[in-house]
């Protein structure tokens, strides 16, 4: 453990710790909360980084899940840490944590709310996951309530059939239709099928603010190219808005898995 953090200062050892916490998460816990107060960012970030419950590509701490009290403490030393690094990851460990324990990471939150600027930060990144879900309790602490004054057109498609490949462009008209400014959180999700052919949904951000009253027009584009952390599939997908994390309007259409030839194009 002395090695990995001599070695995260200049490389990252979020990975190769999580073996030791399974080995003997006591020992282990308590080395990482000894972090949580080193003079080096990295090693702070260690600390934080390596307990996530559900740290992406990395083995997931069952334990953490079930029962992340021992993570607590460590977050609490870090909630206003000066790097900007060790926020994003005190930040995501508290997302994860929304995941399996809301309440609890609601309960945080308040906690820390309104204390230091860089805390509340940290608080608007963690809770992200409840945001989308439409949580009232997380939209209450921003000022955004569910049942929204913002009623929405229908959404247009630059096209109800694309390739893999292609941009899919969408447009769609908010009216805020009480007397005065509304803060209103805007949303869109992609209702992707997936290789078995089963689908799961992918939100994306278009933006936070205070909507004022009238009719608001908004254009976007979602790329469709393949990535290395996302492959498309051919089938019919579905493009779905949110406004405040109710679901608004939505139509579907199909992906092609192949581009067309030129003359098709054309045509």
């Amino acid at each position: 453990m002395y090695a990995l953090e001599w070695f995260t200062k200049t490389s990252t050892a979020e990975f190769a710790i999580r073996h030791f916490i399974l080995k003997d998460p006591n020992l282990s816990m308590q080395q990482m909360l000894e972090w949580s107060k080193n003079q080096n960012h990295h090693v702070r970030r260690l600390s934080s980084e390596g307990c996530r419950s559900r740290l992406p590509w990395g083995i997931r701490l069952n334990q953490m899940v079930k029962d992340p009290s021992p993570i607590l403490p460590i977050l609490e030393n870090l909630k206003a840490d000066e790097e900007l690094y060790v926020r994003k990851s005190v930040a995501n460990n508290l997302n994860d944590i929304s995941k399996d324990h809301p309440q609890l990471a609601l309960k945080i939150a308040q906690k820390w709310m309104g204390k230091n600027e860089r805390t509340d930060w940290i608080v608007r990144h963690a809770l992200r996951t409840l945001l989308k879900k439409g949580s009232t309790e997380a939209l209450a602490m921003f000022g955004m309530k569910p049942q929204s004054n913002c009623v929405m057109t229908p959404v247009q498609l630059s096209a109800k059939n694309i390739y893999v490949g292609d941009d899919l462009k969408f447009s769609f008209q908010i009216t805020n239709t009480s007397a005065k400014p509304e803060k209103t959180r805007i949303e869109y999700g992609i209702t992707y099928v997936k290789e078995n052919g089963r689908t799961s949904t992918k939100m994306f951000f278009i933006g936070e603010k205070e909507v004022e009253p009238g009719e608001h027009h908004y254009t976007k584009k979602q790329s469709f190219k393949e990535l290395t952390t996302r492959k498309h599939y051919k089938g019919i997908h579905q493009l779905i808005i949110y406004i405040n994390g109710m679901p608004g309007d939505s139509c579907d259409f199909y992906l092609e898995d192949g581009a067309p030839s030129f003359q098709l194009r054309l045509k």
